[in-house]
């Protein structure tokens, strides 16, 4: 991939870290531990030899016995010039892909890394028989190379497609529930690896689309010509089924491995079949609940169809007058089951001839060959009238019976000639409604008769979404504890727009708070102790998809080997993150992050990038930290004026917002979220100390002890007493009563005995109120004659809010605490009220000029009349961990389609 400049040990495979000149010189231990907490690859040991990428030829990392080589300027492999930072192993002067290994628990693979024959059947009879691998890739396997995808390996299929018993192969574990459930189905392997690992991204299958192999995961069953495309398959109803853990994660995938240009239109038709639903209840009410949910997203209403009732009425001219289930009585199995059988004919034939004896095959295939076995269930006769006496002329027939019910579907429930048809989709229960485990007698194969809802997709052949809806309580007698079952529903869309649909439910999901993504292992969707009911309301932020937060090599190298996604573009303007890696690992699996250089963030240039669209069409900003992401100065119409139309949401980790124009924000249709919420607590805390301070004149016996001066240490002792005060009973004014106020509201009361004034545009209710015994004040004069102590906690506006006006207002001798913004007063107001006994003490934790202090407030801070603080309120370990993760979350909410989580000009949104 690459080489270095001096080789250190010819024979040795040495595990290496490759770096940036600026990751080398930057937060070196921390962005190592970052790779060691969430590269799966990184160990320790990697960070014992780093390697510097092209550039300067000297760097030495200060401090450190860490050895550092450069890269070859001229010897990197075309393609990888630019290899991403992290973990490799050193052969020589030669760097090296490094992969790790994964034990598979779950036993949901046959075997890793080389896919050679993705659909041959899983059987001792068949490997026996055809020794050779494949020398063909399936197209779509190709497809997915070529884009870029990691393929790990095969995963399990049951029997020849349709086995059930598992005789020659241990069945794949679900990790759901006990981790004992049954699984089904042509794509079990596949089911099982993806929830149970969390190294895997994506899995697929082939199978009839009758059965869903685990309800508890996103997948989409797709039509398409297998049996040309180097896949062995046992029917034309087979279909490849993709799997993902993530609504985003599944359309990505499809859009990735699908060329088509997709029609941008929103599906309009709802279709529920309600004579052909499930009989189990909890189903029928999932599909009942889902199906308000789109009528509600889309505004329309779904059509409730009794699709044998409009048979009745109407049926196909080649029907007669016989009911729907009647005339497709057989068609649907004998169509299938007449593939089913001849599919393996050659199979057949070359084993007996080599081996002289029948292949061994488990009971269900068997039953659909109708091959007598020892041992094997007495319904073969049925079968072997159903399967292999089934002439091809009968198959003809059936065929073209169902090719009648396909296209009587289409013009009389679908509606081909309105103009929704093409936008239609079919809602339908999916999944076994009940727990079985593998420790419970298999089933006796049957044959299925007629139209229902397990076969009206395969016999309409378009592609069906699965997804699980929620998820419901049950007492296991395997583990004696609650577990949860999924609860799946299917939409099925007949024209081929499952892209479409796929983003439709995700974002109805998301309106609802519904998730979009589900767990690993036990659990479909988070559940907590105490919680037995359903969960299907948890709310979720983000949806993973195959990015990793570092660029390894088990990820995309270069632009050219990336998988296309639709992945929604955030530009970062600031520094890396600090403190919530797990969090931005969610983030840039969700986004694809861009950040501009220290330099691109500078004013002016930063506007020449806009007006190049150097960053393309983002769709949303994050601004990090508050001390970084402001070298651009106010964000007013020169910058807003070129962000790209694509924007829809722009947060920032800090609580103020004086330098964003906001209001002008909303006019163009972008959401600004801040981050007070999570600075909330720290500044309450900090409030508090200001006003202690204020009512104990701290800043006098600080600056007296500090003097380190006899005389003024003794003054202090013996005249602070008479200006000092308790906090109880007195009167508390809250300028701003938000989520700050009443948290400082909250300390007061309850800790120090206070009564609550407060001053808001809004009144609070009395669920807010009553327990603070808070009293509102309509006008600001009123607030202030009444109060002892005032404190301005109100987000910044124009003018000020303390000023020569409103100073004489406040109770004389009162005290004046500031955490809000130094805009809102007049300092030199203030300090005249000051001097001349109108206010008694202050505390100032914000200042018009900062980093500058109003000099006549220095000088009365110096007179231990005023506390004097830098911007500290929020300042806490804590605090910007929350900065980070909510701002995070804002972005990820808007951008999945949720709402934000904490806006602050809605009112402007047009």
């Amino acid at each position: 991939m690459g080489t270095i400049q001096e080789t250190i040990n010819p024979d040795a495979l040495i595990p290496v870290t490759l770096l940036t000149t600026e990751e080398l010189f930057g937060d070196l231990e921390g962005i190592l531990d970052l790779f060691d907490s969430y590269d799966d690859v990184f160990v320790p040991d990697f960070g014992s030899i780093l390697v510097e990428k092209t550039g300067d030829n000297s760097s030495q990392v200060r401090g450190n016995a860490r050895q550092v080589y450069h890269m070859d300027q001229v010897k990197a492999l075309d393609g990888f010039s630019e290899l991403p930072s992290g973990p490799y192993f050193l052969y020589g002067p030669n760097l090296h892909q490094a992969w790790r290994l994964y034990d598979d628990e779950l036993g949901a693979f046959t075997f890793g890394i080389v896919p050679d024959d993705l659909g041959e059947p899983d059987d001792r009879a068949w490997k026996s028989l055809y020794k050779e691998a494949s020398s063909n890739t399936a197209k779509y396997a190709q497809t997915l190379l070529d884009q870029g995808a990691v393929i790990i390996g095969k995963t399990k299929t049951s029997q020849f497609g349709t086995g059930a018993e598992w005789i020659d192969q241990q069945a794949p574990w679900s990790a759901r529930g006990d981790g004992y459930n049954s699984m089904k189905g042509g794509s079990v392997g596949a089911a099982a690896a993806l929830v149970g690992y969390p190294w895997l991204d994506h899995s697929i299958g082939v199978d009839d689309g009758r059965v869903v192999s685990e309800a508890g995961v996103y997948s989409l069953s797709r039509p398409a010509n297998l049996s040309t495309d180097h896949v062995i398959t046992t029917s034309k109803y087979d279909k490849t089924r993709l799997f993902s853990r993530t609504l985003k994660g599944l359309s990505d995938s499809t859009a990735s491995s699908n060329d088509e240009l997709l029609e941008n239109v929103s599906p309009t038709k709802i279709v529920v079949p309600i004579d052909l639903k499930s009989s189990d209840k909890t189903q029928g009410k999932a599909v009942d609940d889902f199906v308000s949910i789109l009528e509600d997203h889309l505004n329309v209403k779904a059509d409730r169809i009794d699709v044998g009732k409009v048979w009745k009425q109407n049926p196909p001219a080649e029907a007669s007058k016989e009911a729907m289930q009647t005339y497709m009585s057989q068609a649907p199995f004998r169509s299938w089951c007449y593939d089913y059988y001849h599919a393996f004919d050659d199979f057949r034939d070359e084993y007996r001839k080599r081996f002289h004896n029948e292949p061994f095959a488990e009971a269900t295939p068997q039953y659909l060959w109708s091959v007598w076995l020892p041992g094997c269930f007495a319904l073969l006769t049925l079968a072997r009238n159903q399967c292999k006496t089934v002439t091809e002329e009968e198959h003809r027939k059936d065929t073209g019976r169902i090719e009648i019910y396909r296209r009587w579907f289409d013009k009389n429930i679908i509606g081909s000639s309105t103009p929704n048809a093409k936008s239609a989709i079919v809602i339908l229960p999916c999944g076994n409604p009940k727990v079985e485990h593998r420790n419970e007698p298999v089933a006796p194969p049957a044959i299925y008769k007629g139209i229902d809802h397990t076969t009206l997709a395969p016999v309409l052949g378009g592609s069906v979404l699965s997804f699980p809806f929620t998820q419901l309580p049950y007492k296991s007698a395997i583990s004696g504890r609650t577990e949860y079952r999924p609860v799946c529903i299917s939409a099925l869309s007949i024209q081929g727009n499952e892209k479409l649909v796929i983003q439709l439910i995700q974002k109805a999901l998301a309106k609802k708070r519904i998730p979009t993504e589900v767990e690993i292992g036990r659990f479909t969707f988070p559940v907590k102790e105490t919680d037995l009911s359903m969960p299907a309301s948890t709310p979720r932020a983000t949806s993973p998809a195959p990015q990793l937060p570092f660029s390894h090599s088990a990820s995309s190298l270069s632009a050219k080997l990336t998988m296309p996604t639709s992945k929604p573009r955030v530009l970062h303007i600031g520094d890396p993150i600090k403190y919530n890696p797990e969090t931005y690992l969610r983030f840039s699996i969700q986004c694809e992050i861009v950040r501009p250089s220290t330099e691109e963030r500078q004013r002016t240039e930063f506007i020449k990038g806009l007006k190049e669209k150097r960053w393309g069409d983002f769709d949303a900003i994050f601004r990090p930290f508050w001390g970084t992401g402001g070298e651009m100065g106010k964000w007013d119409d020169e910058l807003i004026s070129l962000l790209p139309q694509s924007v829809k949401v722009f947060a920032s980790a800090g609580a103020g917002f004086d330098w964003a124009d906001t209001k002008l924000l909303g006019e163009r249709g972008i959401i600004y979220c801040n981050s007070g919420l999570a600075a909330a607590e720290a500044v309450a805390d900090f409030a508090m100390a200001g006003i202690i301070s204020t009512f104990r004149v701290l800043p006098w016996c600080i600056s007296s002890a500090m003097s380190g001066n006899e005389d003024a240490f003794s003054t202090n002792h013996r005249d602070a007493t008479m200006q000092s005060y308790n906090l109880r009973d007195r009167a508390l004014g809250l300028v701003g009563f938000g989520n700050i106020g009443q948290q400082i509201a909250t300390r007061a009361h309850h800790g120090f005995g206070m009564n609550i004034h407060y001053y808001d545009i809004v009144p609070k209710p009395s669920s807010v109120v009553a327990p603070l015994r808070a009293t509102h004040h309509e006008t600001l004069e009123s607030l202030l004659a009444r109060c002892d102590c005032v404190v301005l906690c109100t987000p910044a506006g124009e003018g000020t809010m303390i000023n020569a006006t409103t100073l004489p207002l406040f109770k004389r001798g009162a005290r004046f605490v500031n955490i809000a913004r130094g805009s809102l007063v007049d300092e030199e107001a203030l300090a005249v009220a000051l001097r001349e006994g109108t206010l008694s003490n202050a505390a100032l934790d914000v200042h018009t000029h900062e980093p500058k202090i109003n000099p006549e407030l220095l000088e009365l801070a110096k007179q231990g009349r005023v506390l004097l603080t830098c911007h500290n309120a929020g300042g806490t370990v804590d605090t910007h961990k929350g900065f980070e993760e909510l701002s995070m979350r804002n972005i990820m909410a808007v951008l999945a389609g949720g709402e934000a989580i904490t806006p602050v000009n809605l009112q402007f949104l047009k």
